[in-house]
């Protein structure tokens, strides 16, 4: 063992004995102090062509499609992980992607687009860190949609995570994680100096920017600050729009100066100047917006800037009221499997903090692989992030560690994500079922400064931001959310009809759905239907229990009371699996049985039991297939095909929801309703017992579903019309006459919606609903009197579809 190492390892000894017996032994701290990155600037590289895979039928040559450049590092020491670069002014409007491979995969890396203002007046964007083995070199690509991207400034920065020094450290902890629930930064051994003025990567940084900041102005550049300030100084504080009405003639000689940029042509000194003042401008026309129109939501109460006699790179703010929870991802990842966590997530820390001159970590939590929570964004409760921008003062930002887009979470993670999101529901009192404002930053082409908008408490970035984040895996798993900035965009709160069709394919991502049931008591009580265990799940954990009863009282608003042998334990939600369980406090027995034997209040698999702001609910969970089983919109004795029709229409509705475009029941823990009067008529395992024709049924219209150009479409289905099915359009401009739709909203025709001959009121003068699409009497006439099957049935009502074979 050399000196150096029997020095750490006495210290380390010393350490531990002194933080036994002595009152101030907890504030030394063993420290790891890592070096920094290495960057090269890239060279120029041969710029090649990618052609189209499609041949032309004329023979001509292949039409380039985009570009690409690639690239081999060599190391002199190994490395394991890496990050790129990029000038932003050159990469702005350009599609990039950039792939990196290692070990004969080919990963797709993302750029970071989390963000706050800082990022606006930023030169440079990153992509987010590659986490790898430690290897020799790397090999990369870039590809783009033009040239001109891929000749713009970029750097490739690499690091050895495992190349540090530990030092022994005086260090008073100011304020950390207090919750047992989440792991806090001392636990994971921040180092708190990267956030300090006096920190060595910081110094000559701080340097040049005094420089620049010092270079004394011509005076044609003060008359262009003097103007602005006039224009500034001349907000009516009593007028809330004058901002942005103010900015938007701004922006109006901003977006001359850039056609000419775009059309090459040469700019002025003024208009230089101008040009590059502008973001400057924007962020503080955007501040007084928001502390015109939104004084308690754009609220910091108090700011800290020095911390342990250290002042400050960035100040920390601490806001009034966290209104939203924010979902993202962070960190793309070819293999953890031998990371120690803590060093993976020090290194992350210092990407966002040196690297990319962010100060901090942009996201106060991180939910881990294996679904622990960790304390990211310092000073804890109420600090205000930089995860979503022009929305953080209001806003708490949770990220999920992985790349979402190749790689599916687990089930440990998300348990993780979803008791993050319940803890810190809990700990700013965030009502998810509710809305709060949310602004997003109006485009260069658009007359205005920045739109506000009404989203849910519980978001995804994607749903706060034009942005991928998360990406596809994560954002259909984790299931409550509504991609609120497409209908705004659309000026309108309703889904405009191009909506009915769904852009969703990959159906298998939903195997199992989860119903509300229409129980409304304050206590309920369930056991197993059937003489076994029952199995209960509380976050990752399972147990099974014996037990003949289980009950459940509404005691607290967020959480349920489990009351077992007069003992009574709080829990947010437990999940009860058997094969069949019973709600023995339901009495849900039909009017025409006269024996009182039979009560639909059974169900298989599993039951989910929540207090929603003192509301129990119960939630069904089940597969698709099973679900239409016990699906009681058709009696067991109806005509094949007719029921046939009506169970494919009802699996292709129910999937329809499923896409997390079309939610029925947003932010709501469940897809979907048991009340006929909110989605279909569901009645669980009592149904099979009676319904055995509708399981043949099922079986033999197996995952069949009815599709427009080759996309899932929403079948609704009624009971008949007088005399003609609507056409989409009539619908449209009814709704409209009633209110129903908005005046402005433009119908337009669907063409699978073009209206049918439905008679059926000659048989029975009964009708009801909006006659649109498949008319259950007429549909039962052409099953029983034209003898037609049912894919023709569908057809007949809707036109041009096909009724195919999906898998789910």
């Amino acid at each position: 063992m050399n000196t150096q190492k029997k020095l750490n390892a006495t210290l380390l000894v010393f350490a531990m004995i002194f933080n036994l017996i002595s009152p101030i032994g907890s504030l030394l701290k063993w420290k790891k102090v890592y070096g920094f990155e290495q960057e090269i600037q890239n060279v120029d590289w041969k710029i090649e062509p990618i052609y189209s895979p499609q041949a032309s039928l004329y023979g001509l040559p292949k039409k380039i499609i985009w570009y690409k450049k690639a690239w081999t590092i060599r190391f002199s020491k190994a490395k394991d992980m890496i990050f790129f670069k990029f000038g932003k002014q050159d990469i702005w409007d350009s599609d990039l992607s950039i792939f990196v491979n290692q070990d004969w995969l080919k990963k797709k890396v993302s750029i970071d687009d989390d963000w706050d203002e800082r990022m606006i007046l930023e030169d440079e964007i990153y992509t987010s860190p590659i986490f790898s083995d430690r290897a020799m070199s790397l090999d990369y690509e870039i590809q783009a949609e033009t040239q001109t991207a891929l000749t713009a400034s970029s750097s490739v920065i690499w690091v050895n995570t495992s190349d540090f020094s530990e030092k022994l450290t005086f260090w008073i902890e100011t304020v950390s994680a207090s919750d047992d629930e989440i792991i806090s930064r001392a636990d994971w051994w921040a180092d708190e100096t990267l956030k300090y003025e006096d920190n060595p990567a910081w110094v000559k940084f701080i340097k040049q920017q005094e420089a620049s900041a010092n270079i004394p102005k011509a005076d044609w550049q003060k008359e262009i600050d003097n103007r602005f300030e006039k224009l500034y100084s001349s907000i009516d504080s009593s007028d809330k729009g004058s901002p942005t009405n103010i900015f938007v003639k701004i922006k109006q000689e901003y977006n001359i100066i850039n056609k000419k940029i775009q059309d090459k042509k040469e700019l002025t000194f003024q208009e230089k100047y101008f040009y590059s003042q502008y973001p400057n401008l924007k962020i503080k026309f955007i501040r007084k917006h928001l502390s015109l129109n939104f004084p308690f939501e754009d609220n910091v109460v108090s700011t800290i800037r020095s911390e342990n006699w250290h002042k400050l790179v960035w100040p920390i703010e601490k806001t009034k009221r966290v209104e939203k929870i924010v979902v993202h991802h962070t960190a793309e990842a070819i293999e953890l499997s031998q990371r120690d966590d803590a060093e993976i997530i020090r290194w992350i820390y210092r990407y966002h903090s040196i690297s990319k001159r962010w100060w901090d970590i942009w996201y106060n939590y991180i939910v881990w692989r294996d679904g622990k929570i960790y304390e990211w964004r310092a000073w804890w409760d109420y600090a205000v992030a930089a995860h979503n921008l022009w929305n953080n003062k209001s806003t708490v930002g949770i990220s999920v560690m992985w790349n979402f887009e190749d790689n599916k979470i687990s089930n440990d993670q998300k348990n993780g994500a979803d008791k993050a999101i319940w803890l810190l529901s809990k700990r700013f009192g965030i009502d998810l079922n509710n809305k709060s404002v949310a602004h997003k930053e109006c485009g260069e082409s658009e007359p205005c400064l920045l739109k506000d908008y009404q989203t849910n408490n519980l978001v995804w970035h994607k749903d706060a931001w034009s942005t991928s984040c998360p990406w596809k895996n994560l954002y259909a798993l984790l299931g409550d959310y509504r991609e609120y900035w497409k209908s705004y965009s659309s000026g309108l709160t309703y889904i405009d009809n191009t909506k009915i069709e769904s852009d969703w394919t990959n159906l298998k991502r939903w195997p199992m759905i989860k119903i509300r049931l229409s129980y409304t008591w304050s206590t309920v009580d369930i056991n197993s239907y059937t003489p076994e265990k029952v199995k209960i799940t509380l976050w990752n954990r399972s147990w099974y229990a014996n037990l003949k009863n289980f009950r459940f009282e509404k005691r607290w608003n967020d959480q349920l009371a489990l009351v077992v042998w007069n003992k009574t334990a709080r829990v947010p939600y437990l999940t009860l699996s058997s094969t069949i369980l019973e709600v023995n406090s339901w009495n849900r027995k039909p009017s025409w049985d006269k024996t009182w034997l039979v009560n639909d209040n059974k169900f298989r698999w599993s039951i989910t039991i929540r207090n929603d702001n003192w509301n129990i609910v119960l939630i069904n969970e089940l597969p698709l297939e099973d679900y239409l089983k016990w699906l009681a919109e058709i009696s067991n004795d109806e005509n094949p095909e007719k029921a046939k029709t009506i169970l494919v229409a009802a699996r292709s509705y129910a999937l329809w929801y499923t896409d997390p475009a079309n939610r029925k029941f947003p932010w709501k823990p469940y897809d979907w309703s048991d009340n006929p009067d909110e989605f279909q008529k569901y009645l669980g395992y009592s149904f099979e017992m009676r319904g055995n024709n509708i399981w043949q049924y099922v079986a033999d219209t197996n995952e069949m579903v009815i599709k427009y150009s080759w996309k899932l479409i929403k079948p609704w289905y009624f009971n008949q019309s007088n005399g003609k099915t609507k056409s989409y359009l009539e619908y449209c401009e009814e709704r409209k006459i009633n209110w129903s739709y908005p005046i402005s909203m433009k119908c337009e025709e669907i063409p699978y919606l073009a209206g049918a001959y439905d008679p059926a009121w000659i048989i029975d003068w009964w009708y009801k609903w909006h006659w649109v699409w498949i008319s259950w009497a007429w549909a039962k006439y052409l099953a029983e009197f034209e003898g037609m099957k049912y894919d023709d049935i569908i057809k007949y009502f809707l036109k041009w579809v096909t009724v195919e074979k999906t898998a789910y």
